[in-house]
């Protein structure tokens, strides 16, 4: 089920060419924490990012964002470099970071408001989104009066705000109940074929990658290198019936069984 990985000989949009980041360290030589990774995103589609914690999973997000500058390698967007903070990109992390004292409203409009656009043209645009993660009749709501799941609604709402080619997703449901996760998961799903934005999803959880994902990259331990790339052909839209069907479980399975034979020759090569 898992195939080595190579290059994507479609539309690219997003490009991350020999990734490699190392943390300095003051009493001990430099972590090696990603070592050459290489992957392609097509326009559009939903690609999900699975390895062992501390494999460096956000840390490939971090630089796409800006927020990490990596040692060596080169990430592109439509054929362009990116260099720090990039306005093509937006980020949404484990945490909500809502402002506690905004409301529905004006937590969505916050990137806008930074980035001078005048209130006048965003409040159509804000409300709408509002509406698509179906926030209706919670605008002046703030966030202590809404639950951890309309929070995260919030946030991808916000992020979506400033139109980004590309979505980083860290982990943003992992504080969540069981339940409340895979409506979420659904509730993403109908949104992402909505907008169609290019989408990097980090998750822990196979099941999850697999729901949610077009293409699942699996990260060996760290150093992070790319292990296997696997195409998840399940039809669209998907709702909790194809978490019961045998193709899920095969590609659920095949996923686990290649991360447990990672851990496994990694544990011995120790």
């Amino acid at each position: 089920m898992a195939h080595a990985v190579g290059r994507v000989a479609m539309s690219t949009e997003l490009s991350v060419d020999n990734l490699t980041v190392a943390f300095e360290r003051t009493s001990a030589p430099p972590l090696l924490v990603l070592d050459h990774v290489s992957f392609d995103v097509e326009e559009g589609k939903f690609v999900a990012l699975v390895g062992p914690s501390g494999c460096g999973k956000t840390t490939v997000l971090r630089c796409m964002a800006g927020l990490q500058t990596p040692a060596g390698g080169r990430i592109t967007i439509g054929g362009r470099t990116l260099a720090g903070v990039d306005r093509r990109v937006a980020m949404v992390f484990q945490s909500d970071s809502l402002f506690p004292w905004r409301t529905v409203l004006a937590n969505v409009a916050f990137g806008l408001e930074v980035r001078r656009i005048p209130r006048a043209r965003t409040a159509g645009t804000v409300q709408d989104l509002v509406d698509l993660v179906g926030l209706g009749g919670f605008e002046r709501a703030y966030p202590h009066q809404l639950s951890g799941g309309m929070r995260q609604r919030v946030n991808l709402a916000r992020a979506l705000a400033v139109d980004p080619e590309v979505l980083l997703m860290d982990e943003p449901f992992s504080a969540l109940d069981m339940l409340t996760r895979e409506s979420m998961q659904v509730e993403l799903q109908r949104i992402w074929l909505r907008r169609k934005k290019t989408v990097l999803f980090v998750t822990h959880q196979i099941e999850e990658a697999v729901f949610l994902a077009d293409r699942v990259l699996l990260m060996s331990r760290r150093p992070g290198r790319l292990r296997a790339d696997v195409a998840v052909t399940l039809p669209r839209p998907r709702d909790a019936h194809v978490r019961h069907t045998p193709e899920f479980h095969a590609l659920v399975d095949g996923l686990a069984e290649a991360l447990s034979t990672e851990l496994t020759a990694q544990d011995t090569e120790r």
